[in-house]
């Protein structure tokens, strides 16, 4: 399995001295996204990008080195001709598809590559007057082109091809100067030589600033998490994904990950000395940092089982010291002795019976609890001892949380023996 990407074209519409594919798109140049994704399906050294600058060349053999690159010495022929510069390393079936679009992540799972000569078409279209529409009759592709008045779908500017295509190129570029892979699937279709598949997830064809924002948009919105609180979905995700394209390829995110736990001992500190305002209010902006290593990692497509386990270690470190620290001033109380243990213990236990369970309560998650923390940083500045009932109010409501755990699961489970005996 191979996969051609078609990066020569002028990307005039865009503007700008930068190449239309080099375009930064949420802190990641555009085919670089296409890139990333086709990879984990063929290997990059099966990726074959066809480009006619040299900015553009550079940029692949220095992030990408295993990829294969064609030069297109006519790139005003279009982009149906570009393809032809591919031809001679082309091996047998190949996943065809334009430097200038961004397709989700759930668009490129859906793919099924079992028969080539394929198009990849969908019911939506972010620009319909610009859009290729495609008509069908069955499995087949009958008619394609951006002036069908006629048609069921719209190209995604996604295809699944074999060697048989380029006969037509070859023969549509005899005939005439401009070749667009419209005309070439075109003449596929009349042929019934064109199937099709149609696809659900988000694709975008990128030719102005406004649709590359509009994209940007949608990676930004499709970055939280099923297990994120409230906190983390209303209030930190709007900031960190306003960091985390400044730092994407700058820096790993397991390195992040260690970073930003190590820069946790600082609000720790100042809780420690009695600092309560500033400890809470540090707590809180690292917290909304804390996103950014899981935003790298999905972007990028560098999870790891490793780099979620060293996180979520990391958290329970840096929220132990946090919580022991700021019970140091009160430490001569008896009171803030019995307040320690009750909220060491749960913070600890709501994450472990989340864990365990699968149940997650929303009302005490860790983001709620970090915006306590500083939420009872201010209090502070009022009488210091509320930043211990704040630090006593954490426990119970955790132990709350635990609670709730246990009877959430022990009520699934009742649930489940029910059905099992029906």
């Amino acid at each position: 399995m191979q996969a051609v990407i078609l990066a020569a074209g002028f990307g005039s519409r865009m503007g700008g001295a930068l190449p239309k594919p080099l375009k930064p798109l949420f802190g990641l140049p555009l085919i670089d996204h296409n890139i990333i994704k086709l990879r984990e399906i063929v290997g990059e050294e099966n990726i074959i990008v066809v480009y006619s600058n040299k900015a553009l060349a550079d940029h692949i053999k220095e992030r990408f080195p295993r990829i294969q690159l064609a030069f297109n010495s006519r790139p005003e022929r279009e982009n149906g001709y570009s393809l032809l510069f591919s031809e001679g390393l082309i091996k047998d079936n190949f996943i065809l598809t334009m430097a200038d679009h961004y397709f989700s992540d759930d668009f490129i799972s859906n793919l099924r590559l079992d028969s080539p000569n394929k198009a990849f078409v969908s019911r939506f279209c972010d620009d319909r007057d610009e859009a290729t529409k495609v008509k069908t009759e069955g499995i087949y592709i009958t008619d394609i082109g951006k002036t069908l008045k006629d048609y069921d779908y719209f190209d995604t500017g996604m295809f699944f091809c074999n060697k048989d295509i380029f006969p037509y190129i070859e023969k549509l570029s005899k005939e005439r100067e401009i070749v667009k892979l419209s005309d070439v699937f075109g003449a596929m279709a009349k042929e019934k030589k064109l199937t099709y598949q149609l696809i659900e997830g988000y694709w975008i064809d990128i030719d102005t600033q406004s649709e590359l924002t509009k994209a940007e948009r949608f990676i930004r919105n499709n970055l939280s998490k099923p297990t994120d609180g409230p906190v983390s979905k209303y209030i930190n995700r709007k900031i960190s994904t306003l960091i985390t394209p400044l730092l994407i390829g700058r820096i790993k995110p397991n390195t992040l990950t260690l970073i930003l736990s190590v820069m946790g001992i600082i609000p720790s500190i100042l809780m420690a000395y009695g600092h309560f305002f500033l400890g809470g209010i540090l707590t809180q902006l690292i917290s909304s940092l804390d996103g950014c290593d899981g935003e790298i990692a999905r972007i990028t497509h560098t999870k790891s089982r490793l780099g979620g386990v060293l996180d979520s270690t990391l958290d329970r470190y840096s929220d132990s010291l946090i919580f022991f620290c700021s019970f140091m001033p009160f430490s001569g109380l008896l009171e803030a002795k019995i307040a320690l243990l009750l909220t060491l213990a749960g913070t600890i236990l709501i994450s472990y019976t989340s864990h365990l369970t699968g149940c997650r309560p929303r009302f005490i998650t860790r983001d709620v609890r970090l915006l306590l923390v500083m939420i009872g940083g201010i209090l502070s500045l009022i009488r210091p001892i509320y930043m211990l009932h704040t630090m006593l109010f954490i426990g119970i409501v955790s132990h709350i949380g635990v609670f709730f755990n246990l009877l959430s699961f022990a009520k699934k489970e009742k649930t489940t023996k029910q059905n099992f005996a029906l």
